[in-house]
Order: structure tokens, then sequence, then C-alpha cells
């Protein structure tokens, strides 16, 4: 699949637009966390500040750290080798998860009482889609409706706190995956409606596939291989 790209240069910036992969790994919990340390709001803050520092240091090419904000970090790699590339953002992501399952272990068994009440964990929302990008100084910006619906389905119906939830575009240019621990649902995707999305939970043995709404085919006529 080739990427396209279309650039304009206005008032000392360049921008354009070009399809990228955008993917967004987010804590599970924080907010609750927060409120419930509020007298130790710092040490707990501090605690959500070490998981995304793991997360960012975790996450190594072709993923380009886009932004920090509250309790989720945003990257975006651009689409050069398409397949391959959402390959190895799959497997980026999914050790990022891990680090934050790494780090939580730790924090649970170290005897701080504000720790062992943390009950964190990290999911991720992975998306295909073309964004417009402005290069303003050494920062650059990426933006547009498929930024926003990727942010949108963070807000999503899954009660688990540590998956990956994967876009059917994403899904559509990925190399051959195959998982037992993985589901097509329906999801409201707010003002974009009802969207079909392939969840992956690849440490939980214990998902019932009975708890979601189920698409049987992905889109475009696209099969799930699952192996048993």
């Amino acid at each position: 699949m080739e990427t396209t790209s279309q650039h304009i240069q206005a008032a000392g910036h360049r921008m354009e637009t070009r399809q990228l992969f955008i993917a967004i790994v987010d804590i599970s919990g924080y907010t609750g966390f927060l409120r419930r340390h509020k007298s130790n709001l710092i040490h707990a803050e501090r605690i959500i500040i070490d998981l995304l520092q793991s997360i960012v240091c975790t996450a190594k090419g072709p993923l380009i750290l886009h932004e920090v904000t509250g309790d989720a970090v945003t990257f975006h790699a651009y689409g050069e080798n398409t397949e391959e590339t959402a390959s190895i953002i799959l497997q980026r992501i999914q050790q990022c998860i891990e680090e934050v399952q790494k780090n939580q272990a730790v924090m649970l068994a170290n005897g701080c009482p504000v720790c062992a009440e943390s009950e964190l964990g990290a999911k991720a929302i992975v998306h295909f889609g073309t964004t417009v990008i402005s290069h303003i100084g050494t920062y650059t910006k990426v933006a547009g409706p498929e930024v926003i619906f990727a942010h949108r389905l963070l807000k999503n119906s899954i009660t688990h706190d540590s998956y990956i939830l994967m876009t059917s575009s994403f899904y559509n240019v990925l190399e051959d995956f195959c998982s037992s621990h993985a589901y097509w649902q329906l999801e409201d995707g707010a003002e974009f409606g009802e969207v079909a999305v392939l969840v992956w939970y690849p440490d939980r043995e214990d998902v019932d596939a009975t708890l979601t709404h189920h698409v049987t085919r992905a889109p475009r006529g696209k099969t799930l291989a699952y192996c048993r």
C-alpha cells in the first residue's frame, strides 16, 4: 500500500496531509487512583509519571513520541512498508503494556500503602488514517479527524483493564495476525457512528467472548484467523 502526501507552505511553517499510524497507550484506573489518594497526590502522580516514563522508554522505532497528556502517551509512525510497520507497531505496543504490568507488580510488592492500592493497567488504541501534519520549528503536530477518532475510542464499553484495540483500518494493513483472544465487536464512535473494532487481550486467558457484541467477519470481507 502506498501512502499519499500533500504539502502546503504557510506562515513560515510547512503543513502536509499524510497517512500515519496513530497509537495511544493509556493508563487504566488513573482517575479513580488519584481520587483515592488526594492526601498523597504528589506520590500518586509520581507513580503515574513513572508508568508513563516506562511506556515512552519502551516504545522504539518506528513509533515517534507525539505527546504525553494526563494518563496517556500518543505516538505516530509513518506508513512506509505499511504491512511490516503495522506488525512492528503491534509488537511495540504489546511490549509497552507488558512493561507497565511489570512495574505495577513491583509497586504492589514494595510495601508502600499508596503503591499497594494502585491497581493500574494499560490499554491501547492503534489506528491508521490520513492526518494533517504541521511542522512548527522542531515540533511536529499531528491533527485531523482520524486523530480525534482514535482518542474517541478510549471511551468504550470494554471493562478489562489491559487490551489493544485495533481499528478496521489498522487491521486491514496488518500482516498475518493470529490469536485465540481477539474478538471483533461494535463500539459507539460518537460522531463517527458505530464502528467495528478488533480487541486483543494478549495476556488474558479468562476473557469471556460472550461479554461483547461480536461481528463475525472483519470489514471488507477479511476474516480473522484464530489459532487454537
